[in-house]
């Protein structure tokens, strides 16, 4: 951060990054004691446009992994479509021929027709339409093992969110999963819901919410340490601003 400009050796003395005259037999600068080679040999223009050059191919791959990231998201999601056209149109034979044995008299009709919304209600919760697949759960009441089917859906629907990964979503499954309680896993993963989104909260600044989330879940995985270095880029963000006490 002090340097004015690249070494020079300019026979009876040499100047320092710093910009201090030396005399040419001294080893270190009278101003900011760096050692004359270190400088000559860190600090030249050289080793300063291989370290800018580094930089700049470190930049280039990140930005083509980035692109080549993209790329899978969406053939990914390409895919899920083409998987979910077919499972619709699955689900319009199933509905059609459900119509039809409907119609076959009274006994169809109380225990044929459950059995088709049943089915239904399945499809839509394997083309991740959480939210209509718990609905037709529900509408259900009893039938066969539908509250717990309901509570799969909210099960479901809760991890989808987290997978979004941004602050909403993360508190939505956080909610979801604190209101499953006991149900599969909901507990470990109500924690790195808010183990997530404390490190989403850190990223963006928000230090002290940060903070709040991880005291809640400090027996989770490495929330101990996350807490330090949260402290710690708390601390320089506010020695950046200048704010040494509070630091």
């Amino acid at each position: 951060a002090d340097a004015l400009g690249y070494p020079s050796d300019q026979g009876g003395v040499w100047v320092c990054i710093c910009g201090r005259p030396n005399p040419s037999g001294s080893g270190e600068c009278a101003r900011c004691e760096r050692d004359k080679h270190d400088v000559f040999t860190l600090y030249n223009a050289a080793a300063i446009e291989k370290i800018i050059i580094e930089q700049d191919n470190a930049l280039e791959e990140k930005e083509r992994q980035q692109r080549e990231e993209g790329e899978r998201l969406l053939r990914a999601q390409q895919e899920k479509e083409k998987k979910k056209q077919k499972v619709r149109k699955r689900l319009t034979i199933g509905l059609a021929s459900a119509v039809l044995l409907s119609a076959a008299g009274y006994g169809i009709y109380f225990h044929g027709i459950p059995a088709y919304r049943y089915h239904q209600a399945e499809q839509r919760l394997l083309l991740g339409e959480y939210e209509a697949a718990r609905t037709a759960f529900a509408d259900l009441k009893e039938y066969r093992d539908s509250p717990q089917r309901v509570l799969e859906s909210e099960y479901e629907s809760a991890k989808s969110a987290m997978a979004t990964g941004t602050l909403t979503s993360l508190k939505t499954a956080q909610d979801i999963f604190d209101s499953l309680k006991d149900f599969q896993d909901s507990a470990t993963l109500s924690k790195q819901a808010r183990y997530e989104r404390a490190k989403t909260l850190r990223g963006s600044g928000e230090y002290e919410e940060a903070l709040q989330l991880f005291e809640e879940i400090k027996d989770y995985g490495d929330t101990q340490e996350q807490i330090n270095i949260t402290h710690y880029r708390w601390a320089n963000n506010l020695m950046e601003n200048l704010r040494y006490q509070e630091a």
